[in-house]
């Protein structure tokens, strides 16, 4: 296929390895039997995030294969190596997404190469999202041939993200092959080396079938009736209220579908519907046999629109006549070979043009529909590529002896960058839960008055304050600040705020201080309204004290919280004296090196509440 032999050969794939069978297995397989070429075929990475619900089914299937390869590397015949790569799967256009992936995927790819001691190899790309360019521009390839078999960019909501993309991957690609007339108008807008190479059909396969006259009909199909079929993915693309319709009006034929299922593609059931699912594509000629007519029931859009289907030489191949919506590579083919295909324009016509082809079935001319196949055949595709390939494509002239030098220089910087980045996170890890630098940060949060010669009329509680946790048993400490103080000052107006759960922090400490200190309960005022934050609850706390007329108060809370709640009292509060009151904790003099997750998150929420209050205008 390529003018020199012994080409080393990526194939960044849009599929995985073991899907329906489609243009790229064939080529794949093609190019490792042409003039030893040796072939990589990267499996799918994706051209949208994956979905838990609609793709579990698929990174099981991902999972198993990985685990039953070596790191996701699995020899095949004919010098094709598979590889299936692991990554991560979600937000697959961000920027920290793709640094991950390439990590995870290129450099896994460059070790392989290096040590399989490819030789500038000829990258051919099915994909053109962000992570295959990446990968691509690191292999640093002898030539890029962009085969464009779908308008991806159209395929999903979420994958329009990539038409940006694929326009710069049009651009820089040396060669640009297109499966329909569609994507070759939009690809020759951007690269004028581009040329047309829609899907084959394997005619030996299907002629050996067609003409052996023992073969009994599979026993899944329908023993007696007409069958309607379908051959392909059972996807979003499918028109259902053509499928449905197609079953309530012919009622007297079964409309059968084989092939996977996509998208969490669902139908409902129907008397004469049968979904085979997936077959060995050896065995679907034998089931295309025994059709009366083959449907391409395709929506029509802009994705659609530009879709070869693969399965109408494969209809024609066993001399089925076939009956398709108006998608436009459809129309084109018919323009190629004089309106072969019958055409429907909506939905009455598709059923009508079927219950005309079954009424007039004995006049179908199958040899034109066979021979209009053998001339889409494979052998007569990989002709046509190969001429495309000497005609556009300029194999740039490396010297093989550049791509070792080229290879280890590129592992080396990857080894020693990863060397120094592993490095400068062990110092980041070290620094945050070992150095003394957090519990550092957490004392600057500590801040309390001497309450020496002071007198109260109050004390204010504000408990729950202090962990991370929604649950946690801050009241207790709460509880045993405030027996401390009511010893010095045991006439006091207490006022207590806490969150709240299941139990109320305020009744708990307001209970403890009944049954335990024998404080008296009118003495005890619970503010049960919940505010959204501490500027909330220290303003309200404040309408409260006034109406009581308190005037001097003794303010207890979380040591972590204390500094916060300061500046909000200095800054808010003219009208009462606050003092913050030291807790009885060993934390102000105590000194540590490290601090648990936990803790760290407390004192980083609590700086983050300090800017946040700041910008607020409320400290």
């Amino acid at each position: 296929m390529f003018k020199d032999k012994n080409n080393d050969i990526v194939i960044i794939s849009s599929i995985d390895w073991n899907t329906q069978r489609q243009v790229i297995h064939e080529l794949s397989e093609q190019l490792s039997k042409d003039k030893k070429n040796r072939v990589l075929f990267i499996e799918n990475t994706g051209v949208r995030s994956l979905s838990f619900k609609k793709d579990f089914n698929r990174i099981l299937n991902r999972l198993k294969f990985w685990f039953g390869s070596t790191k996701g590397f699995t020899k095949k015949k004919n010098n094709i190596t598979i590889y299936t790569p692991l990554f991560f799967p979600f937000f697959i256009y961000s920027k920290v997404s793709l640094w991950i992936n390439s990590i995870i995927i290129t450099n896994l790819v460059m070790y392989w190469l290096k040590f399989n001691n490819y030789k500038y190899p000829i990258v051919i790309s099915f994909l053109s999202t962000p992570l295959a360019q990446s990968l691509i521009k690191n292999i640093n390839p002898r030539s890029i041939i962009f085969y464009c078999i779908d308008n991806m960019s159209e395929s999903s909501e979420s994958a329009n993200k990539l038409k940006n993309w694929e326009n710069e991957f049009f651009k820089n690609s040396d060669l640009v092959m297109c499966t329909s007339k569609e994507i070759l108008h939009n690809a020759e807008k951007l690269n004028k080396n581009s040329f047309y190479a829609p899907s084959g059909v394997d005619f030996e396969k299907f002629e050996k079938t067609f003409l052996d006259q023992s073969t009994k009909k599979p026993h899944d199909l329908p023993k007696k009736g007409k069958i309607i079929g379908f051959i392909g993915g059972l996807r979003k693309i499918l028109n259902k209220d053509l499928i449905y319709r197609l079953c309530d009006e012919i009622d007297d034929a079964t409309l059968v579908l084989i092939g996977p299922t996509f998208d969490d593609f669902r139908l409902e059931k129907r008397k004469n519907l049968v979904i085979l699912g997936s077959k060995n594509h050896n065995e679907i000629p034998l089931y295309v046999k025994y059709f009366d007519v083959g449907i391409i029931p395709y929506l029509k859009n802009k994705f659609t629109d530009s879709i070869y289907p693969t399965k109408i030489n494969e209809y024609l191949a066993m001399g089925k006549p076939v009956i398709s919506s108006n998608i436009k590579e459809v129309e084109n083919f018919n323009l190629d070979h004089k309106n072969i295909i019958k055409i429907s324009e909506n939905n009455d016509d598709f059923i009508k043009n079927i219950k005309q082809t079954i009424q007039t079935s004995s006049d179908i001319d199958k040899n034109l529909f066979i021979e209009t196949a053998k001339k889409n055949s494979w052998n007569n595709r990989f002709k046509l590529i190969s001429s495309g390939l000497e005609k556009h494509l300029e194999i740039k002239n490396k010297s093989e002896e550049d791509w070792p030098l080229y290879i280890k220089s590129y592992t080396n910087r990857f080894r020693n960058k990863f060397v120094k980045n592993f490095s400068i996170l062990i110092f980041i890890f070290f620094s945050i839960f070992y150095s003394p630098m957090f519990p550092y940060l957490e004392k600057k949060l500590y801040t309390y008055k001497s309450i020496e010669n002071l007198n109260f009329d109050g004390l204010v509680i504000f408990s729950g304050h202090g962990s991370s946790d929604y649950d946690n048993f801050d009241y207790r400490l709460r509880y045993i600040d405030a027996s401390f103080y009511l010893k010095k000052f045991p006439d006091l107006n207490i006022f207590i705020y806490g969150r709240s759960k299941i139990l109320k922090d305020s009744e708990i400490i307001k209970s403890l201080l009944i049954k335990n200190d024998g404080i008296r309960e009118d003495k005890i005022f619970t503010i049960e309204s919940k505010m959204k934050n501490t500027f909330e609850n220290v303003r309200f706390t404040r309408q409260i004290l006034l109406e009581k007329e308190i005037n001097n108060v003794l303010f207890l809370t979380a040591p972590i919280h204390s500094k916060r709640v300061e500046m909000i009292l200095e800054k808010n509060v003219k009208d009462i004296n606050f003092v913050m009151g030291k807790t009885t904790e060993a934390y102000y003099d105590k000194f540590s090196w490290g601090m648990s997750y936990k803790k760290i998150k407390a004192v980083s929420y609590e700086y983050l509440a300090i800017i946040y209050n700041s910008f607020r205008g409320w400290l």
